[in-house]
């Protein structure tokens, strides 16, 4: 074997580089997860032995403790690679209850013979003369370039830059971004957490980065390739595509979630990175959102190759004591080794002595000053600087003897201030009164801010405060110029820098309340005006200014869009902050009622985020729902109550509180205008859905019906987005399979497949995913196996590609029970219980009867009866909780059948009240299929007991009813058994649509 620091092993067609993580099929690069490669690199390594299950989970996840399912599903994606097909192991065998065995010859390779596939690399970057002059970081500029030369070769690496306010982050930054930007080979990202915001926009300073990139040189690419790879990040930036693209895009990107984006995103900069390399520079992560941090964590972690540079600032103190998850993301990294730090240090007095000069050309100093200047700051360079331009405006610091010293005079060393902070408050007291207004109408504005955002506060025209700007500016006190900015609504001007972050915060601490307010809404009213028609993308910061300026009303009317935003990038820990920020205020107000249309409007919002955060099991998203429900009364206006009633009802659908859902329903169907068909056909829809779970079949049929002849595909396409599901795709699957249960296999199985062709139009991804899911359980009902198979992997394989987690636990429990029906028992019951678990870590109870049912009939088939009954007596437990269920006649007959496999003459009698059991609830709920298959099994018990009179008339009179399906396993199990007793049965002619619905 070679050594692991170059391991290369050959297999079949296929190449495993372990030490730069590839796995290549000639020279096709085929993706894989990091836990799925790692599974494949133990395999192999140990290729010919038989490896224990607990032995394989140990090596792949040392420390963490996992079920078997996890390495159960790592096998099964990684035969999919092999391209093994169902039946042919040719590379990993499956020893029943054992662990399995990597079977193919390997021949272990040295790298030199390796044909190397990897990305082209760039030559290394020189620095740029023009760069910015750096005082003792020799070293870390030389680490960034080190670590960028690791990037060119696509080893991704992650640098983040700490130390403490004014030791030069940014500065160390700038200068290494100077010297990047001498390469046209290279995409640079480059992103600024903003202060002061709340919960701010999620991932706000990638998507400007992004967006800055996009309208540069090579745009159109990267446009191209997120369009292909990140569509729920292009939809995020509008502006770059025309208007048919955004339709398009809406479509796709329905359903999405916080792990399908960073899923996305990480991708397409690995897809970008092949392209060009990338450098992100992301400044200020101790004001970061979430979701930024999630990016980088993300990316940080994967361990593909790829031509990525990310370097990232922060304030350590800061960070610790705000309690920002930042620190915690750091730290985490660091420990698993994927990313390294950059802490910054105070100046040595030698590097006093070599910075001082460069900064006061033409100056020098005594080594007592030096000293002095090294106790006073510790060698921070901000606080260095600061005080010397201090000192010398205040005439503290003279030339003597051609050289520059404290003046003869000086000897209280206590004036000195002991902070940067006391030193910038002590400048601020010393200037004019109408520079420090200026300054202060700055600070309310944020770290960065343009004269005509301040002007208004100051009752002065825009080139007045241009003008003290451009001085102060111009002599270096408190402001930098920033370039010049044009805002939406065509207003161009300035814009200024404070220096330092410190500047900004002394001086807008120290502008008193009651002026602070004042200036906080009028600069929120002029941004209002400036940013025009794109008010809504920069909720956040209005929403900030104006909560800040007292003016509730505009507060939480962008609080609610600033929710808005965060909710359609899946952030909705950043929506939940800003809506319980908006409640708060309302709550504290003295005149709460006055809010109640708001406060409405952000518990709808609230609802949505809490069960996209907590799942559906959350009491606090029942609350919320009910406290809308309240002010819906309240205000008794029916409009505003559609979304909450549909809201509730879901909630309670989801946690199989079917009935509670009805009268819900019901309620809003009451409530709707005969003109409003979109609150009309989406309440028949619910219905539908509720009552089928119900077993109700044939009013379930009705609703989705009425649904159907509301529905209108040009009308009524906007719902997609509002649902997240098509209307006519769901109305038509609880049409089809109602249709199943009572009977109408054939229209049924029509019903499903039309279904399955709405939702086939471009964009309609998870009406796709949902559709298909539907025909598998279609499949189901009809005991089609292979078909279930089928249409199982493919609901799997799009859900987990576009994110949709129940539809991929849904697919898993319908791939187990196939798998299981095929004789795979093992591996069926594996992903039967991996699907469940991840059913209900969604926190949904819904169809979780069914589900256990289908593992039920899967531990009958291992043989493990007593563990089937366990779960079917769970099942029925549930069903006893919730009315009746549209499974609970095939729950009942199942039962009896595992009685009497486990031991016939015991439970003989107790098998045959469970058929019987299944027979009336089959009769009640008019489930002809479910009938029948009871009336089989009961048949074949009372054959056995010589009741074979009873039995043939039984069955004849059930199969006569059916005239259509007779291809299905339940009917021609039924007629097989009819003809072994020796009679014959007629078929009548009818159809579902002929049932007039009571």
């Amino acid at each position: 074997m070679t050594n692991r620091d170059s391991e290369l092993y050959e297999f079949g067609p296929f190449t495993l580089d372990v030490n730069e993580r590839r796995f290549l099929r000639g020279e096709c690069l085929i993706p894989l997860r990091t836990k799925v490669f790692d599974t494949l690199c133990v395999l192999v390594r140990n290729h010919g032995h038989l490896l224990d299950k607990d032995e394989l989970i140990r090596a792949i996840w040392p420390d963490a403790i996992v079920e078997e399912n996890n390495l159960a599903h790592n096998i099964s994606i990684l035969r999919k690679a092999l391209g093994e097909t169902e039946g042919q192991e040719k590379f990993v065998e499956t020893i029943p209850r054992k662990g399995y065995r990597f079977l193919a010859e390997v021949r272990a390779k040295g790298y030199s013979e390796f044909k190397s596939t990897s990305l082209p690399k760039l030559g290394t970057v020189a620095p740029f003369s023009s760069a910015p002059t750096l005082v003792q970081r020799e070293q870390e500029m030389a680490f960034l370039r080190s670590r960028l030369d690791r990037a060119l070769s696509g080893k991704r690496q992650v640098v983040f830059v700490t130390g403490e306010a004014g030791l030069g982050k940014t500065s160390l930054v700038d200068a290494f971004a100077q010297e990047i930007q001498a390469s046209p080979e290279l995409w640079i990202i480059r992103g600024q957490c903003l202060e002061h915001r709340g919960a701010g926009e999620p991932y706000m300073p990638v998507l400007e980065g992004l967006s800055r990139l996009c309208k540069g040189p090579g745009g159109e690419e990267i446009i191209r390739i997120l369009a292909n790879q990140a569509p729920t990040w292009l939809i995020q930036m509008p502006w770059l595509v025309s208007d048919a693209q955004l339709v398009l895009l809406q479509h796709r990107v329905v359903g999405s979630t916080r792990e399908r984006m960073l899923r996305e995103i990480v991708e397409a900069v690995d897809v970008l990175s092949t392209v060009r390399p990338m450098a992100f520079i992301l400044e200020d992560l101790h004001w970061s959102d979430y979701s930024s941090l999630d990016f980088i964590a993300r990316l940080a972690q994967r361990q593909e190759s790829a031509r990525i540079l990310l370097i990232a600032t922060l304030r350590t103190t800061s960070v610790k004591t705000q309690d920002h998850p930042v620190y915690g993301m750091v730290q985490e990294l660091k420990l698993r080794g994927f990313c390294e730090e950059i802490p910054m240090t105070f100046l040595s007095d030698e590097s006093i002595g070599r910075f001082l000069p460069i900064k006061f050309p033409g100056m020098s100093f005594s080594a007592g000053f030096l000293r002095l200047i090294r106790e006073r700051t510790e060698g921070n360079p901000l606080f260095m600087l600061s005080l010397v331009e201090h000192w010398i405006g205040e005439g503290i610091l003279k030339q003597v003897d051609g050289r520059w010293g404290l003046s003869v005079d000086f000897r209280d060393r206590a004036s000195i201030p002991d902070t940067l902070r006391q030193l910038v408050a002590q400048q601020l007291a010393e200037i004019g009164p109408e520079d420090r207004e200026v300054l202060e109408a700055g600070s309310i504005a944020g770290m960065m801010f343009s004269a005509a955002i301040i002007a208004p506060s100051l009752e002065l025209n825009d080139e007045e405060v241009e003008a003290r700007c451009v001085t102060m500016g111009n002599r270096g006190h408190f402001l930098a110029p920033a370039g010049t900015i044009e805002w939406p609504d065509g207003t161009a001007t300035s814009r200024f820098r404070f220096i330092h972050e410190l500047f900004w915060q002394v001086l807008y601490e120290g502008v008193p309340a009651a002026r602070k307010i004042r200036m906080h809404k009028q600069v929120g009213s002029k941004l209002e005006t400036v940013y025009g028609h794109e008010t809504r993308e920069r909720a956040a910061e209005l929403a900030f200014h104006f909560v800040r300026g007292r003016d509730i009303s505009k507060g939480l009317r962008y609080l609610e869009f600033a929710a808005e935003n965060a909710a359609g990038r899946s952030a909705y820990q950043e929506a939940i902050e800003h809506l319980n920020q908006g409640l708060q205020l309302i709550e504290r107000h003295p005149s709460r009622w006055e809010f109640r249309e708001q406060e409405l409007a952000l518990r709808t919002l609230l609802g949505r985020a809490l069960v996209a955060t907590r799942g559906w099991a959350a009491p606090e998203a029942e609350d919320n729902w009910n406290h809308a429900r309240d002010l819906c009364r309240q205000l008794n206006n029916p409009s505003q109550v559609f979304p909450v009633l549909y809201g509730l009802a879901v909630l309670h659908e989801f946690r199989c509180r079917y009935r509670k859902s009805e009268e819900l329903v019901n309620e809003r169907l009451q409530l709707v205008s005969s003109h409003d068909t979109g609150n009309s056909l989406t309440s028949h829809m619910l219905l539908a859905c509720s009552l089928f779970h119900q077993g109700a079949f044939r009013r379930a049929l009705h609703h989705a019906e009425e649904s159907l002849t509301l529905y209108d595909p040009e009308l009524h396409g906007g719902l997609v987005a509002t649902y997240g599901e098509d209307p006519g795709v769901s109305s038509r699957n609880w049409a089809a399979q109602s249709m199943c249960f009572m009977g109408f296999l054939d229209q049924g199985l029509e019903n499903a497949q039309l279904a399955l062709a709405l939702a086939s139009k471009p964009g309609h991804l998870y009406s796709l995913a949902s559709a298909q899911a539907q025909i598998a359980f279609l499949h189901q009902y009809r005991r089609e196996d292979k078909v279930v198979s089928d249409w199982a992997e493919a609901t799997i394989d799009l859900a987990s590609e576009q994110g949709f987690p129940p539809r991929v636990a849904q697919g898993k429990v319908l791939r187990g029970w196939a798998w299981s029906v095929q004789g795979r028992t093992d591996e069926g019951i594996e992903s039967l219980q991996e699907g469940l678990a991840a059913y209900r870590d969604t926190g949904v109870e819904m169809d979780r009867p069914y589900y256990l049912a289908l593992l039920a009939e899967a531990f009958a088939r291992s043989r493990c009866f007593q563990q089937g009954l366990d779960t079917l007596d769970e099942a029925l437990a549930m069903i006893l909780n919730s009315r009746t269920f549209f499974y609970e006649a095939e729950i009942r007959r199942l039962r009896g059948c595992m009685l009497l496999q486990s031991d016939s003459r015991k439970h003989g009698s107790e098998a045959e009240d469970c058929f019987q059991q299944a027979l009336g609830v089959a009769r009640g709920q008019e489930a002809k299929l479910l009938e029948l298959r009871a009336a089989v099994s009961l048949s074949q018990l009372w054959a056995e007991q010589g009741r074979k009179r009873e039995a043939v008339q039984l069955l004849t009179g059930l199969l006569a009813w059916f005239s259509e399906g007779f291809q299905t396993p339940d009917l021609q199990q039924a007629q097989d058994m009819i003809r072994k007793l020796g009679s014959r049965v007629g078929v009548k002619s009818r159809s579902a649509s002929s049932l007039n619905p009571q």
